[in-house]
């Protein structure tokens, strides 16, 4: 599974994205997840990076880039 346009949320420990890929069927490409709880350190997590949680593991696509409005 793939997660893009995604972001930490370090208070809850799991990442926030689109979800691409899913292997089991639950979610259609694109739709919006939070994850379980991430196991490992997060300094790690950049695109390409994989990524265990609680219950799956999750390959980073690119993260949420913040825009600025005009």
């Amino acid at each position: 599974m793939r997660l893009e346009n995604w972001k930490f949320v370090p208070i809850m420990r799991y990442i926030v994205g689109n979800i691409f890929d899913d292997e089991l069927g639950r979610f259609e490409d694109g739709y919006l997840i939070h994850t379980s709880s991430v196991k490992q350190d997060p300094s790690s997590f950049k695109e390409g990076a994989v990524v265990r949680t609680r219950n799956n593991v999750y390959l980073l696509g690119k993260p949420y880039v913040e825009s600025n409005p005009p």
